[in-house]
């Protein structure tokens, strides 16, 4: 006799709905009480009988596997929120014998039925009908699995929730304390124990983690099932398995599909689609683009050659032949230049004394694959084009005062030119608007990369000082090229009179120094290359890039007081350092220091190159110091170019004017797009202009995060940091830095510009009203360099050219068009900043029509213009595809996890802000890496197949379907068609076969021969001598692959023989 005892309490929130619409909430609380005794299997029948005030009877029926005595009692009440209130008492027995023990529970039910909400109607004779519901899983027909999905998992012998979640690592005890919240049914009070629960019904409850629709036992179910499904399928489209394997570049271009691309393709009218079908648009990355944005299936690789043989009919003697000649004619090359190299060495040793400042100006070298560091001789054909200390260029003819050199200063009318400075207080106010989508670092990193590509030097006083150009008298008194700022009347912030002197306000501002080397108007310098090679990182020039170098190809490192991650080094010579320590950090930009943000990114970038030559020391010790430098710089450079046009050009532009101007990554293959002809020189309009944009997006502080992503206090407030980075020393500062710039929206990129840049900009704390005007600065500059106004560029960007203020009205703001009116004369006047800030912005993206066109034709011209581009398919500078494939992984939150002290969680896209479900934060561990393997190189220039050495141009069988030929780029292997298995299974060996899952997918009809017989037969026939195809080199032909030859015949040809489908070592 088992005796057993259990207690349970119901709790339901209930809503009673009366007939004269008065609508009362109750509470319910059921005590159920049971003692059971067994004895047989009997079924049971319960009546409970129920008194109430309301007089309502209800009779609620059970049935069971097992039948058992029992005695229970009920009690409920019910508690309004309303005048009305109703008590009941139901009581209930029940008499059952069972033999086993009892697993049934009733919940009594009404005569009406049992549903999820209590809907009760009442009439003079207070007679109530009620339906029951849970809020999540429905109870009915008074049993906990009334839901007929329950029913039928059941019926299918489908698992309790328990066993399934078992297969995640959920515990009994984790199960049984699941709940949920807002009313929902507590599950652990509707069954008997948590091992009833059911699948479906548990599974549904579940919580679904960060950045997925699925609780964690059905997210492992269903990526159990469909990994089941990829790997069971002979035919699934990216295995290779021949005949049925489809060749690269098919397989390219079926990558290009995607479900936005289908739906377009296919539905008649339809104009366009976001980019991703299954998420929402939005206006960001997810706006609507035209359906020619979707790259669309090219089925040429499907093709045969007119009146040639088809694929899998190709005589593998041509083939082959082809294959051996390109490989060995490559060897040889790959020979005698090592030759050469090793005679020079030799011949120069001891003899050859570097300079302490290497000219750069010489002969080029087409065959060397780094680039130099002022980016002389990227072009061949014009070894100056893009070259540090060359002039910009530009988009229109300069516009000056003279016609040759002097800034505009008056209207098209005649009358003066409004101040910068009333330009900047007019248009450029601090007011806040914070991004709902993008994060501080979308700032951060665009500061970072127009430091790489632009730095105009201004004159300089004796000894390299800088003029003090805030009197207003300074272009007579201090230097020809001061053209200070006056201050307005009125302005909001600075008097009118310098309180120290008593002299006119003026603000302080210094012309460009000029570097044209011929007549005509005035161009000015650009002193960085004009191409993305991370110049800020490693110098601009070889005396610079030396300085930088530490010892063992890293670069120079300055070791942090607490014993963390290394810093930039550090100098006492900075012009403009204003830290209290007297030390300024250095980098490859002499702005490194600028504001804490950009130095903490620069420290981010310098161990990245040091991780990577560390990386690479590790899988090729037998390199040298320059080797590890130039071959970290080469993958650092790429990783960075990667991330640009990858991740951050998308999020400015709007996919639709990455479209338009070309700016789009290859998914696969290499680019083709470089032009010797094309000018990479970057244009005035870009430096001064558009891509000053970072200005609109700073907040005042900078903030910092702890690792539980909780504000650190205080926050970095830019005034008091502008060249003073001593708080960098600060213990674990870079990674609350980047953890706080990766956390934090930024402002909206409008016409709005923060106080600390307009009115603090390198203010001396001790000196009141000492700070700069970045924006008035900016209109001063353009002013300076000759730029025209705003109306000329909306013309040459295909935007209607205003004739009067209306005529704004499409891109600007109604506000924004009245304050330009009240300081500039007509609409032919307005400078390109204000102007094209003001924009509003395209679909997609953050700037305007005006400077999207500006930005877009610029970064077009850095990708088309640039040999060393890392995508070019140049094969004497380019990467392998391996290498490619792992490049292609770089995303800037990896870079930055890689480089923290303390790495814990991060965002995949660290431009976006966190989200629970479209951008969850994970750790960093769990993000891609590029696996330096890729770069492997043995010291005897040869590949690792199967185990070993095989020299460039020779060829080795690692299993007995697979082949591979060692190239210069590595190891380069094809899948084998077997059209003898007979002939294989003799040569090589059942065992061997089975391993090979080419070789046992197309055999597999004589593998799975139960016949002895029959096997004796396929392996005792063995012809006296193996055939290999004279074409190929050693044990090159797997044995196995060509048929045995007949008894009283010749020997065949070698037609039979089926090669790869496209060998991947043809390019």
């Amino acid at each position: 006799m088992i005796k057993i005892n259990f207690e349970f309490e119901l709790n339901f929130e209930i809503e009673i709905n009366f007939e004269n619409k008065v609508n009362t909430d109750f509470e319910v609380n059921f005590e159920f009480k049971s003692t059971s005794r067994s004895k047989s299997t009997p079924r049971s029948k319960s009546t409970p009988r129920s008194k109430s005030t309301s007089r309502s009877n209800s009779t609620s029926r059970s049935k069971s596997t097992s039948r058992s005595n029992s005695t229970s009692r009920s009690k409920s009440t019910l508690r309004s929120n309303s005048t009305s209130r109703s008590n009941s008492t139901s009581s209930s027995m029940s008499t059952s014998r069972s033999k086993s023990t009892p697993r049934s529970m009733s919940i009594p039910r009404s005569k009406s039925t049992s549903r999820s909400k209590l809907t009760s109607s009442s009439n003079s004779t207070s007679r109530s009908k009620s339906t029951l519901r849970s809020k999540s899983t429905s109870i009915s027909k008074s049993t906990s699995r009334s839901k007929s999905t329950s029913k039928e998992g059941l019926l299918n012998g489908a698992t309790g929730f328990l066993d399934g979640s078992a297969l995640y690592g959920v515990s009994v005890e984790q199960a049984a304390s699941l709940r949920t919240s807002g009313g929902y049914v507590d599950i652990s009070k509707c069954e008997q124990t948590v091992n009833d629960i059911d699948l479906l019904v548990g599974g549904m409850m579940e919580t679904a983690p960060p950045g997925a629709l699925l609780g964690p036992t059905f997210s492992c179910l269903t990526s159990k099932q469909f990994n089941l499904l990829k790997d069971s399928d002979r035919f699934w489209y990216e295995n290779d398995l021949p005949p049925a394997s489809f060749s690269k570049a098919q397989l390219n271009e079926l990558r290009k599909v995607t479900l936005s691309g289908l739906i377009c393709e296919n539905t008649r009218g339809l104009r366009g689609m976001q980019p991703k079908a299954f998420i929402r648009e939005d206006p960001y990355l997810n706006a609507v683009v035209s359906c020619d944005h979707f790259a669309q299936m090219n089925l040429t690789p499907w093709t045969d050659a007119d009146g040639s043989p088809g694929r899998d009919e190709v005589p593998d003697s041509i083939v082959t032949m082809e294959l051996m000649k390109d490989a060995l004619k490559r060897a040889a090359e790959n020979v005698a230049r090592r030759q050469r190299q090793e005679y020079v060495s030799y011949k120069n040793c001891n003899k050859h004394v570097e300079p302490d400042c290497p000219d750069e100006n010489g002969p080029c070298n087409p065959r060397s694959p780094y680039r130099t560091f002022t980016g002389h001789c990227n072009n061949l054909e014009r070894p100056n084009l893009g070259k540090s200390m060359t002039t910009f260029a530009r988009l229109l003819p300069s516009v000056y005062e003279d016609g040759i050199s002097s800034p505009r200063v008056t209207s098209v009318t005649g009358q003066p030119l409004p101040s910068p400075r009333l330009v900047s207080s007019m248009i450029h106010a601090d007011i806040s608007y914070l991004h709902s989508r993008y994060t501080l670092m979308v700032m951060q990193f665009a500061q970072f990369v127009d430091h790489d590509l632009t730095f105009t030097p201004n004159h300089r006083g004796f000894f390299s000082s800088i003029p003090d150009c805030r009197p207003c008298d300074s272009a007579i008194a201090v230097h020809p090229e001061c053209m200070p700022i006056a201050v307005p009347q009125g302005d909001p912030f600075y008097p009118q009179r310098n309180v120290t002197t008593g002299e006119r306000m003026c603000l302080a501002f210094m012309r460009s120094l000029p570097g044209q080397q011929s007549f005509g108007a005035r161009e000015q310098i650009n002193q960085n290359s004009a191409y993305l090679d991370g110049s800020m990182i490693y110098g601009e020039h070889a005396c610079q890039a030396r300085q930088l170098r530490g010892y063992g190809g890293k670069l120079n490192v300055s070791v942090a007081a607490d014993r963390g991650r290394d810093l930039l080094p550090i100098s006492t010579v900075h012009p403009e350092c204003r830290a209290p320590s007297g030390y300024c950090f250095i980098a490859g930009d002499g702005r490194a220091s600028e504001q804490p943000g950009l130095t903490s990114i620069h420290t981010i970038l310098m161990r990245e190159h040091n991780r990577v030559v560390d990386g690479l020391r590790g899988i090729n010790p037998h390199w040298g110091d320059d080797k590890l430098y130039q071959q970290a710089r080469r993958i650092v450079i790429a990783s960075y170019q990667h991330v640009l046009y990858n991740e951050f050009l998308p999020r400015v532009l709007g996919w639709n004017a990455v479209n338009l101007y070309g700016l789009k990554l290859q998914s696969q293959g290499y680019y083709k797009g470089y032009s010797s002809t094309c000018n990479p020189n970057i244009v005035t309009e870009f430096a001064s202009a558009a891509y000053r944009i970072g200005h609109s997006l700073l907040r005042p502080h900078i903030p910092r995060m702890s690792s539980s992503f909780t504000p650190v206090e205080p926050a970095i407030l830019l005034r008091d940091h502008f060249f003073n980075p001593d708080i960098i020393y600060t213990p674990h500062i870079v990674d609350e830095i980047m953890r706080g710039l990766t956390s934090t929206p930024m402002e909206s990129l409008d016409q709005f510009i923060t106080g600390e840049i307009t009115n603090h900009l390198f203010e001396d704390r001790r000196i009141p009203h000492s700070g700069m005007d970045l924006p008035a600065m900016n209109v001063q500059r353009a002013r300076d360099h000759g730029i025209p106004p705003y109306n000329e560029y909306r013309s040459l960007c295909n935007l209607k050219r205003a004739t009067t203020w209306e005529d704004l009205s499409r891109e600007l703001p109604g506000e924004v068009i009245a304050r330009l009116r009240l300081i500039y004369p007509t609409v032919n006047d307005i400078d390109l900043f204000p102007g094209g800030l003001s924009e509003r912005p395209l679909q997609g993206g953050l700037v305007g029509p005006t400077f999207a066109c500006i930005i877009g034709l610029q970064f077009r011209q850095l990708r088309k213009c640039d040999r060393f581009w890392y995508e070019n398919d140049d094969p004497i500078l380019r990467f392998t595809e391996p290498q490619m494939a792992e490049i292609r992984k770089a995303t800037l939150a990896k870079l930055v996890c890689n480089n923290l002290d303390q790495p814990g969680e991060i965002q995949r896209a660290a431009f976006d802000l966190p989200n629970d479900f479209l951008n969850p934060r994970i750790a960093c561990g769990s993000l891609p890496n590029i696996d330096l393997n890729a770069w492997r190189e043995t010291a005897h220039q040869g590949c690792q197949i199967a185990g070993r050495t095989v020299p460039v141009g020779e060829s080795a069988i690692p299993t007995p379907c697979t082949s591979c030929i060692c190239t210069a780029e590595g190891p380069q292997c094809a899948s084998l068609r077997v059209t003898d298995c007979g002939r294989l299974l003799r040569e090589a060996g059942r065992d061997a076969v089975l391993r090979d899952e080419v070789c046992s997918s197309q055999c597999a009809a004589f593998l799975s021969v139960d016949s002895s017989a029959a096997l004796v037969s396929l392996t005792t026939r063995r012809p006296s001598a193996p055939i290999r195809p004279a074409s190929r080199g050693r044990d090159f032909a797997p044995p196995g692959l060509v048929p045995p030859p007949p008894a009283s015949k010749r020997r065949p040809s070698l037609r039979s023989f089926a090669p790869p489908d496209v060998p991947p070592f043809l390019g």
